[in-house]
């Protein structure tokens, strides 16, 4: 395990495997952490505590670490976390943000968190999460009693229980422009998913110009949210997007089944685009 309890130090280049923590900041900002490699550790790969601020961590592995998860941030704000993969089993978050605020998390990969979450942020606010790709999770993006957070441009996708899930005051955030889909379980009679989305709180949430998968409608869009009509508050979809957002990522094709004729589409999508370069 690497422990920093110092400031404004380059980490690169770091192998750090078979440890409770793989990169652990305490107290310790205006550090640069780029290209370690974090895996295979027993709780976090990454853990910023106890003040950790301003802080930027790019292009990091933080794959197949333990319960707690690939990168985490505890009572730590205004820090830079881009383009990192947190691919990993756990129980809380492949990326974990708790009593952390105004953290920039941004084009990463966050993925095959079986029994968690591909982002969370609880007791967290005014974040911005853009661009950032949640796949195969139990849950995509979750938010307890974090408000005024921006959540535009990710791709949540094929999580297993729901895309997002809002619960205990989780208002006034930004969920704008995200591409999500297929999330939970189809059900053939409302030909919706449960669920895209979970408000769990009685509050009312707005989630509008979002694109919730190929040939989805109101009342399908409708079906696979949680919301009033199924006990918590109302969530405000309208309008949604009826083609994919392009300002969120494409996943590389190989982490991709393409179970739909709206999937296929994003296949011409990407060679086109891949071919125009």
């Amino acid at each position: 395990m690497l422990f920093v309890y110092t400031s404004n130090s380059k980490i690169e280049n770091v192998s750090a495997s078979n440890n409770e923590y793989g990169i652990y900041l305490y107290s310790s900002s205006n550090n640069t952490l780029t290209n370690n490699n974090v895996s295979n550790n027993w709780m976090y790969g990454i853990l910023l505590n106890s003040s950790s601020n301003n802080n930027t961590l790019t292009n990091n592995d933080a794959t197949n670490n333990g319960e707690a998860g690939g990168i985490g941030l505890e009572y730590s704000d205004y820090n830079t976390i881009t383009n990192n993969i947190a691919s990993t089993y756990c129980s809380a978050g492949s990326i974990s943000l708790y009593y952390s605020c105004n953290n920039a998390l941004i084009n990463n990969n966050v993925s095959n968190c079986d029994n968690g979450d591909g982002i969370r942020l609880y007791y967290s606010s005014n974040n911005t999460l853009m661009g950032n790709t949640a796949l195969n999770n139990c849950c995509g993006i979750s938010l307890a009693s974090s408000s005024g957070n921006s959540i535009t441009c990710n791709w949540v996708y094929n999580n297993e229980w729901q895309g997002f899930h809002l619960w205990s005051g989780s208002t006034e955030n930004e969920i704008e422009h995200n591409n999500i889909m297929r999330n939970g379980h189809y059900i053939a009679g409302t030909k919706g998913y449960e669920w895209q989305f979970y408000n769990q709180q009685n509050y009312a949430v707005t989630a509008k110009n979002n694109y919730w998968g190929h040939g989805m409608n109101n009342s399908t869009i409708d079906a696979s949210i949680y919301d009033n009509d199924e006990g918590g508050g109302k969530v405000e979809f309208y309008p949604f997007e009826t083609n994919h957002v392009p300002c969120a990522p494409i996943p590389e094709l190989p982490t991709l089944v393409l179970f739909s004729s709206g999937l296929l589409v994003l296949v011409g999508y990407v060679v086109l685009k891949r071919e125009n370069r």
